[in-house]
């Protein structure tokens, strides 16, 4: 086994279940300041749902105490947890990844299936922000192929239930970076659902300016918003809490339609922070 932080070259993670052990070679780089950006390492692990154990293993090993008690009890009642780790891995997250320095690399006709037999399916994607002011859109569910209809159930904080129902649909965490003086990153992120067609709307541009896009609706949860500051190195985790089939976390990081259902982990890396204010828009992305 390795330990944490680990980043791997760009073509690497759109890992098969059976070979999403990091492969021998991978480069280890060291999480670090950056000059010009801020770099954040997504994982996205799969595995079967009926793997509790896996599950109640990892978030036992994470501090959720690091989000504010409010948020955490809306979160939770949306079926989301989120929590935090350090720089060094708990061996419960590390036995999820699978993490060795002796599996094969991904052969190019590989197709990413899940096999219960089989370790987790790990993808991974690289996040370079630029410009604090545009906001990224992690997508959580719905990324190849759209749902034709997504219902999300919540309850308010009269405890009464609300429901709504997306065509077309996509979930995503809208995610802004803030730069902290002293290195550190806070993270903002709020759950939205993209849905429907394409069409004109009037969206913010740089520098207060208002430009004319052609973007699909949103609808954005801001009561389940969130914040996480972050150094170097470490990592936050979000995923759904227990069994609460309709709640947002359930839709969001539950897949009912692979041939064997199964519950997703984001895991977001701080790689590199930055202290300055002047960025300049950029984005690049691996699987």
């Amino acid at each position: 086994m390795i330990r944490w932080p680990f980043a791997l070259p760009l073509a690497l993670l759109a890992v098969a279940a059976g070979c999403s052990k990091l492969p021998r070679g991978a480069s280890l780089l060291p999480a670090a300041p950056a000059l010009d950006h801020v770099a954040l390492e997504l994982f996205f692990v799969r595995f079967p749902l009926e793997e509790q154990s896996a599950s109640t293993a990892l978030w036992s090993s994470v501090d959720e105490q690091t989000i504010d008690l409010d948020v955490r009890r809306r979160l939770s009642a949306a079926g989301l947890a989120v929590g935090q780790v350090g720089g060094q891995l708990p061996p419960a997250l590390v036995e999820l990844l699978h993490v060795s320095d002796d599996a094969p690399l991904p052969t190019a006709n590989q197709v990413a299936v899940v096999d219960s037999s089989k370790p987790p399916v790990v993808h991974r994607k690289l996040i370079d922000v630029y410009q604090i002011e545009t906001p990224s859109r992690i997508v959580v569910t719905g990324d190849r192929e759209r749902h034709p209809k997504l219902t999300v159930l919540l309850r308010d904080e009269s405890d009464a239930v609300r429901g709504w129902t997306f065509r077309n649909a996509q979930g995503t965490l809208v995610t802004k970076v803030v730069p902290e003086p002293d290195g550190r990153v806070k993270l903002d992120i709020a759950p939205e659902v993209e849905y429907g067609e394409a069409r004109q709307q009037i969206m913010p541009g740089e520098g207060g300016a208002w430009t004319m896009q052609i973007v699909p609706p949103r609808k954005t949860f801001d009561s389940l918003r969130f914040t996480a500051t972050m150094s170097p190195g470490e990592v936050l985790i979000v995923g759904r809490r227990g069994d609460q089939p309709g709640s947002l976390g359930h839709q969001f990081f539950t897949d009912s339609r692979s041939d064997v259902p199964t519950q997703i982990v984001l895991l977001i890396r701080v790689m590199k922070g930055k202290a300055d204010d002047l960025f300049v828009n950029q984005g690049s992305d691996a699987e």
